[in-house]
């Protein structure tokens, strides 16, 4: 670090102001209108100077504009500031625009924070970088870039980063002319020594994962130099450091560089989070922790949300996967050496929920937020690099992978041998905070601190709402010839409601081994299931509904194996439930929406930010885009109720749905074929709904194409197809109609419209 420290003492700073501790909190809690501070841990606030600051009960306080609010409220679904948003943000945003040094626990909303301060503090007049972002890996600058796309969505704000940089050319000539700029600190040296960031316009600087920047080991050095250069040229540059962890070396270190900042901390015996439960799991050998996974704890993770497994190395991340692959465990892995291209689809899968159960290095320990993540495993504990030492903000970064939002969480660190043993016992002394054994070969117990981690309770957060909800809905319509697959029963509470129905056909199948056996001694006197032990993604789904007619009574009981075996189809059209509270793929809804002649209705139960993408209550993200369309040509949508908040304590945050597709036979599809021209599928979407033309022009066709029909329509080909507005689909449409493209697609629209269409293009003019 004596490179750094040499470079701070030329960083022109003002003097060091007289820290005022307290004149934030002149507001009782419940004064604020925030959660007790036993809520989330207790946080203290160091004012510099005299200015007085008053918490925040709701965004509209902090004086954001109405884009911001609109964004905040309609895109993330927040209904007012978390307690690290009240605190910080009226500090950050008012005069004199002071620096913060900020520490949150994981979860809390720190991105929020640093997100409203950025494109609060951007001038929309000037076309220039205004704000920048550093984060220490390039996954932590996708996922940044996202939160600012969807927070600033209604601003007239536009933002880049140096990930979506990566695929174009960027020379000395380029120059960066957006006014948020995020990326990772080698990226951002390389574009401001070629002058392609040019930093005289920013006025805020942000530095994520701080304590990550200020390591003496890390980028201390270029941290500090990038302060130097920007306040060179702006001396009023606002720094934002924000982490979860400052260890007193690293506190020390940021106080000197930003030594004019406000300071809000967390003591290190309250960053260990109540809601995440943490657990050791003592093995005899190390085979044996791979044992413990894949027969102890995978079997609970089928119906808990999705679970992120740490390891120390690329080689164990590798090995451990192909262990897991080879048993037949579906999971993905990410490392340090995989390409930035495979980095990227690993981690786009676990997002969208197709992969539950992730292997990593620490390359995703810091910062990395998916909210159905439920679930974390130390398979190495966390050592600094010496190995005998606890790495101990990498074990909280690790664990707060879990619980975000305050959501419950649980973290198991596997332990072999007296090493490792000894490493937990520093962290729990560290932490003050007890990490109890669960002994490694009891399954019930397994169960039980599960149980008492409340990740039971959540793994069946719609079944405490399943009856009231289901049994007028769906089960009301069941009649004795409907054949009933059931995906993922669980706990079995659909299934119990399913068997009081008229239907005398139902199939169940089960993949967790846990789940399977409980639910074969439950229903063994249930005459009309069949259970079936496996994974419906690599069966059948006709074969399996199918299967206990074929099999007989004898054999109501099954692998999947034998699935395979069966041709019998059942003679009429079936009914699948599936009953998938935290995850839904989009390989499964692909895989069921071709069977109209097989099935006649799906009823899936799902979290409701998933049930707004898949029915485009709320247009969805990319990757929903292939689903969104051939639900249109598949099935009719009906988008059937949402589940009460109140039933989901204790995750009141999460809502769930339950939505019925109305499957199409094959003789009442829309005659278009799938894989139609793009003129053809325009014509049938623009007249189904206009906005789902935004999640098909770029999702299936060739950029070429799609800029070549914008361009006829008088559009800019470089445009993004979700930002198109109403008018712009008007003239999309008579562009494809004049050319010849699609003819008659406009035919229904007013001549109004028509002549505004000519006067913007020209196009029929030229036609004539």
């Amino acid at each position: 670090m004596d490179s750094a420290v040499t470079a701070l003492s030329q960083v022109a700073v003002s003097p060091m102001p007289v820290p005022v501790e307290g004149t934030f909190d002149s507001l009782a809690p419940s004064e604020r209108g925030l959660a007790p501070a036993s809520a989330t841990g207790e946080i203290r606030t160091v004012t510099a100077g005299d200015t007085l600051y008053t918490s925040a009960a709701t965004f509209e306080e902090l004086g954001l504009s109405t884009e911001l609010l609109q964004g905040l409220y309609t895109e993330m679904k927040f209904e007012r500031p978390s307690q690290i948003q009240a605190r910080t943000l009226p500090m950050i945003l008012s005069p004199p625009f002071r620096s913060m040094i900020a520490q949150a626990h994981n979860g809390s909303g720190k991105t929020t924070c640093f997100t409203l301060a950025m494109l609060s503090r951007v001038d929309p007049t000037i076309q220039a970088p205004q704000a920048l972002c550093v984060c220490p890996t390039r996954e932590l600058v996708i996922q940044n870039v996202g939160v600012l796309e969807r927070i600033g969505r209604f601003a007239p704000v536009s933002v880049t980063s140096t990930a979506a940089a990566e695929a174009a050319a960027v020379s000395r000539r380029t120059r960066v002319g957006e006014q948020v700029v995020v990326g990772t600190h080698g990226k951002l040296r390389d574009w401001m020594s070629k002058r392609v960031l040019d930093g005289r316009a920013i006025k805020i600087l942000v530095f994520d994962e701080a304590d990550e920047m200020l390591k003496q080991d890390g980028f201390a050095d270029d941290t500090v130099r990038m302060i130097r250069a920007l306040r060179q040229v702006n001396p009023a540059l606002q720094v934002l450091l924000f982490s979860a962890t400052f260890n007193d070396s690293v506190k020390g270190f940021a106080q000197k560089i930003v030594p004019d900042a406000n300071q809000v901390f967390v003591p290190k015996e309250d960053l260990s989070l109540d809601v995440i439960k943490q657990y050791r799991v003592v093995c005899p050998t190390g085979p044996d922790k791979v044992r413990v996974l894949s027969g102890m704890i995978f079997p609970q993770c089928e119906r808990l949300g999705q679970t992120i497994i740490f390891v120390r190395t690329r080689e164990t991340a590798r090995r451990l996967h192909a262990e897991m692959e080879k048993e037949g465990h579906r999971c993905t892995s990410i490392e340090g050496g995989m390409d930035k291209a495979a980095r990227d689809r690993v981690v786009k899968e676990f997002r969208d929920g197709t992969t539950k159960i992730l292997i990593s290095t620490d390359v995703l320990s810091r910062g990395f937020d998916v909210t159905q993540v439920t679930l974390v495993i130390n398979l190495d504990v966390p050592v600094e690099r010496d190995l005998r030492t606890p790495a101990y903000e990498t074990y909280l970064h690790r664990i707060g992978r879990s619980g975000r939002f305050g959501r419950k969480g649980a973290a198991f660190n596997l332990v072999s041998g007296p090493a490792e043993a000894r490493i937990v016992d520093q962290i729990a002394s560290y932490f003050q905070h007890e990490i109890p054994e669960v002994p490694y070969n009891d399954e019930e117990r397994f169960a039980q601190v599960l149980r008492q981690a409340g990740l039971a309770e959540q793994a069946g957060l719609l079944d405490r709402s399943v009856k009231a909800s289901i049994e007028p809905n769906v089960v009301g319509e069941l009649t004795a010839d409907d054949a009933v697959l059931e995906i993922g029963p669980g706990t079995g509470a659909l299934t119990r409601i399913l068997l009081q129905s008229p239907s005398k056909h139902v199939v169940a199948v089960e993949k967790g081994d846990v789940f399977y056996r409980r639910l074969v001694e439950e229903f063994a006197d249930a005459p009309s299931l069949t259970l079936v032990h496996g994974d419906i993604m690599s069966m059948d789904m006709e074969e399996a509904l199918s299967q206990r007619e074929a099999a007989g009574d004898a054999s109501r009981f099954s692998k999947d194996d034998s699935a395979s075996a069966h041709s019998h189809v059942h003679p009429l059209r079936g009914v699948v439930v599936a009953n998938l509270p935290f995850y839904l793929t989009t390989a499964l809804i692909l895989r069921l929406l071709p069977l109209g002649d097989v099935f006649r209705r799906a009823v899936l139960l799902i979290q409701d930010d998933v049930a707004q993408r898949l029915t485009q209550v709320h247009p969805g993200g990319k990757s929903w885009r292939a689903v969104n369309i051939l639900l249109q040509h598949y099935a009719r949508v009906n988008y059937c109720f949402r589940v009460p908040r109140q039933c989901f304590e204790p995750s009141p945050a999460v809502h769930g749905a339950v939505i019925t597709l109305d499957l199409l036979p094959t003789e009442r599809q829309p005659k278009l074929p799938v894989d139609s021209d793009f003129g053809r599928l325009v014509r049938y979407v623009f007249h189904q709904k206009r906005k789902m033309l935004r999640n098909v022009l770029a999702g299936h066709h060739a950029r070429e194409e799609v800029s070549s029909v914008l361009s006829r329509a008088g559009l800019d080909p470089t445009m993004r197809p979700e930002t198109l507005t109403a008018g712009d689909f008007v003239n999309l449409a008579w562009a494809l109609d004049a050319h010849g493209i699609v003819p008659g697609i406009a035919g229904t629209r007013s001549q109004l419209q028509r002549n505004r269409f000519v006067r913007t293009t020209g196009v029929v003019e030229q036609q004539s």
